[in-house]
């Protein structure tokens, strides 16, 4: 009788609405959020033993054989096929999953509040992006320290310098992937997808957990706090403008320049124009890079203050209640799972 009750608890719990019967998102309750949050959860939890299945079986066949006939002789072919399986790897469980979480809640998509944009709001946002994405480092860095002094650790790899390419021709195709593929699938996966559906949790606890997410899926330490800080200014634009076409676009700014600009001497050929492209635009990368750090206080108190940042919190009644459906078990247990992988 009492194993009953506790079921009938935990069902009454996580019980959700029609949701093609809500009218406003003031009618949902804390258990439709609670479900909400459970999905979205479980969602993670799927995604990342998908992504160790695939990854243990066809991709590592597939690395040792593209490195066997074109590792030496064509780095730019093995990198460019293998950037391409590791995206298949790496995005398709997520276009997946996330895609059948977003067809269920893409029902109160009409629901969702909308705003009032200031035509300022693009420049401060472009440089929230790389100030954001500076402090981020900054973090890492200091994580790395107090981690040295305290416990003896070695210092967090840098994993751009892990990963750089082997010659020019190499590099191009790797840029290829990360400034333009890699962003257009990231923003598609969490920004329209991911975020997409968590907003009826209120806009503020949405962009915080998602950016969460996308920081957690880089899967790694170094990447880890510039990843999430980025996603909050991503997350606030995408909710902003209800368009993931702006976040693409600034994603794919970030990632040209930085990458161009780590990069610059390995991607720097014998030609001419080639060469006069990337050198501009690692010239462009360190103005806004120096920019960006220097105005980062600046930045970030335009960000909280001037409107940007004033989203929309959960609506209706039992606020606190709701808010507190984030700390929902399975969610906190797909985001450890997540964190797993760095290790």
């Amino acid at each position: 009788m009492q194993e009953t009750n506790i079921i009938d608890k935990i069902k009454e719990r996580y019980t959700q609405y029609n949701l093609s019967r809500v009218e406003s998102l003031d009618m949902l309750r804390p258990s439709d959020l609670r479900r909400l949050c459970f999905d979205v959860g479980a969602s993670l939890i799927i995604v990342v033993f998908l992504e160790i299945l695939i990854k243990n079986t066809a991709f590592y066949f597939m690395a040792y054989i593209v490195n066997a006939f074109f590792g030496e002789s064509s780095p730019a072919v093995a990198t460019a096929i293998t950037h391409f399986f590791a995206s298949i790897v790496s995005y398709a469980p997520k276009f997946i999953v996330f895609g059948v979480l977003y067809k269920k809640y893409s029902k109160l998509g009409h629901l969702l509040p909308t705003y009032t944009n200031n035509p300022t709001y693009p420049v401060v946002m472009l440089l929230a992006t790389f100030s954001f994405g500076m402090c981020g480092s900054q973090v890492t860095n200091l994580i790395s320290s107090i981690c040295q002094l305290l416990f003896g650790t070695e210092e967090i790899p840098n994993i751009m310098e892990q990963t750089a390419p082997v010659n020019s021709s190499a590099g191009l195709v790797m840029l290829i992937f990360s400034a333009i593929v890699a962003p257009i699938c990231e923003e598609l996966i969490y920004r329209k997808l991911l975020l997409g559906s968590m907003r009826p949790m209120g806009d503020t606890p949405a962009i915080l957990v998602s950016s969460l997410i996308f920081g957690l899926a880089h899967g790694n330490f170094d990447q880890f706090a510039y990843a999430t800080l980025s996603g909050l200014v991503f997350g606030i634009i995408a909710v902003r403008y209800k368009s993931i076409v702006p976040t693409i676009l600034l994603h794919i700014a970030n990632n040209l320049l930085v990458s161009v600009s780590v990069y610059q001497d390995i991607l720097l050929t014998e030609n001419k124009i080639v060469d006069a492209v990337i050198i501009a635009v690692s010239t462009v990368a360190t103005i806004v890079t120096n920019i960006a750090y220097l105005g980062m206080p600046l930045i970030i108190l335009v960000v909280a203050l001037c409107g940007i940042a004033r989203l929309k919190p959960v609506t209706g009644e039992d606020k606190k209640e709701k808010l507190m459906t984030v700390f929902c078990p399975v969610l906190i247990l797909g985001l450890f799972i997540m964190l797993m992988k760095f290790i």
